[in-house]
């Protein structure tokens, strides 16, 4: 007979036994928490990590870090880190060939004419990344360089981000070729739907975002989007107030970027731009904007010798027939010739009588940021304009549009010099989502976010506010520090300091 097992044995029995058990559920655990992200160029991406690093332009980091990507995960940029035709920092880039008033270099930094330049916080969360163009990421204007040594230097991340401001300019066969040595997947993401071909919207663009930056461990991107949801659906329902009035008014908005290169005797040189060519202009069109189609998604309004764009005659560039006229009572102008197109001197020199009269807002072309506090950012600073736009020129009809956020109205638009009837699409999620009742926001608009003079702590606390504190922040004080920010958009767009 053999000797029974001693209390020793048993008990080192057990205790592997149960290391084993331990293991294999943290097995599970680790296999449950596995993410995945299929990109536009149909590559499934998979981490468990929890805050896995990335290298991307920095703009399209931006858009990240407002879903709670944390700083920290940015491991390097590249490409511009300021818009291009800002001065912020005091540079300037002469994009657009021609210039209009003093030297903008030397002129004082306007942030209300860039909402979309990164703010002093987003800022420094950029600056601590590695540049990898240091040769003009501080140029303000179109940078697409990309310094492979100081990334060998420093060590690649977990995933190389082809992102949809960036795109893959700087992308090229070299550092295709390094991130595949090393291990680094490219997580490519396009403006284009890869199915249809067809530009997306912003809010779709958005809402893909989202999606990744859960795939690369935002815990906080919930919670974020939410708030910045509620904002959001109350500047849509505002917005919507805000265009259909204007289209009863008759007033008309066209798309362009100009001046470019020639503005003589009246006559200016640039580009005008149908709703179909932009995820910004579709979004806007969608919710009720009565914006003109030009001829295409794009119309070169130069043959860079001669401008086509006549201050006081604006038609149709030289080619289509018969000449049509477009009669834009409201300028949404490209950000990219912010300075140009706002100075008393190109008023002078273009006196367009939208122009002359100051009917216009900024147009960030391409997006820049793709987050819900930007989308509603944008709707605030065009709305508070176009609200008391008048109709400037001759009346035209409306064209009824069936589907205004359909694959067809995005490919094919209206004719030349149509623009849509009002008939603004919905968001399904706004209906889920409790958020500040769209006639106070106008109220607080106005007021220039003035607090409510009776009750206003009794009312908020009841709707979930909270007190605003640095350190980790409860759902309540994450909503209250994003009504600041909301805040932030409403004195910049009234022209006040906010900084």
């Amino acid at each position: 007979k053999h000797p029974p097992p001693s209390p020793l044995l048993h008990q080192k029995t057990l205790g592997v036994l149960s290391l084993v058990m331990l293991l294999s559920l943290s097995s599970l655990v680790a296999a449950s928490a596995l993410r995945e992200f299929v990109d536009d160029a149909g590559v499934t991406h998979t981490t468990s990590d929890d805050a896995p690093t990335i290298v991307t332009s920095a703009f399209d980091a931006l858009s990240l870090i407002h879903f709670g990507v944390d700083g920290e995960q940015i491991w390097a940029t590249y490409g511009e880190r300021g818009t291009s035709g800002s001065n912020v920092g005091g540079v300037y880039w002469n994009g657009n060939a021609i210039g209009f008033g003093d030297n903008h270099a030397n002129a004082s930094y306007d942030p209300t004419l860039f909402p979309n330049d990164p703010t002093s916080s987003e800022t420094a969360l950029i600056a601590q990344a590695l540049d990898l163009s240091p040769d003009c990421s501080a140029g303000n204007y179109w940078c697409a360089s990309f310094e492979i040594p100081l990334l060998n230097a420093k060590g690649w991340p977990n995933f190389l981000v082809q992102g949809a401001w960036g795109g893959g300019w700087p992308i090229t066969a070299d550092v295709r070729g390094k991130a595949t040595e090393q291990g680094t997947p490219i997580i490519t993401i396009s403006r284009t739907d890869p199915e249809t071909g067809i530009t997306r919207g912003f809010i779709e663009m958005v809402a893909l975002h989202e999606k990744l930056a859960v795939f690369l461990g935002s815990a906080d991107a919930a919670g974020q989007s939410a708030a910045d949801k509620g904002l959001l659906c109350g500047a849509v329902e505002s917005f919507k107030r805000i265009t259909k009035a204007a289209q009863e008014r008759g007033v008309r908005a066209g798309a362009t970027y100009a001046p470019y290169q020639i503005t003589t005797d009246g006559v200016a040189a640039g580009w005008l731009y149908s709703p179909a060519q932009d995820m910004v202009l579709m979004m806007l069109e969608e919710l009720g904007m009565p914006i003109l189609h030009f001829n295409g998604k794009s119309e070169t309004m130069t043959d860079y010798t001669v401008g086509y764009m006549n201050a006081s005659d604006l038609h149709s560039a030289p080619g289509l027939v018969p000449q049509v006229d477009y009669p834009v009572d409201f300028w949404l102008y490209d950000v990219r010739v912010a300075l140009d197109f706002t100075s008393p001197a190109f008023a002078a020199a273009w006196p367009h009588p939208a122009v002359v009269a100051k009917q216009y807002a900024y147009w960030p072309h391409g997006g820049h940021v793709y987050s819900y506090h930007h989308a509603q950012e944008i709707l605030h600073l065009v709305g508070k304009h176009l609200a008391t736009a008048a109709r400037l020129l001759p009346s035209t009809a409306c064209t009824a549009v069936g589907d205004i956020d359909g694959d067809t109205h995005r490919t094919d638009g209206l004719d030349p010099g149509q623009y849509a009837c009002y008939a603004p699409k919905t968001y399904a999620w706004c209906e889920n989502i409790p958020s500040i009742h769209s006639y106070a926001i106008e109220a607080a608009y106005d007021e220039g976010y003035a607090a409510a003079a009776v009750g206003w702590q009794a009312e908020a606390t009841a709707a979930g506010w909270g007190p605003l504190c640095t350190g980790v922040q409860t759902p309540a004080q994450r909503r209250t520090q994003e009504g600041l920010r909301q805040r932030r958009v409403a004195k910049m767009s009234a022209g006040e300091e906010w900084w």
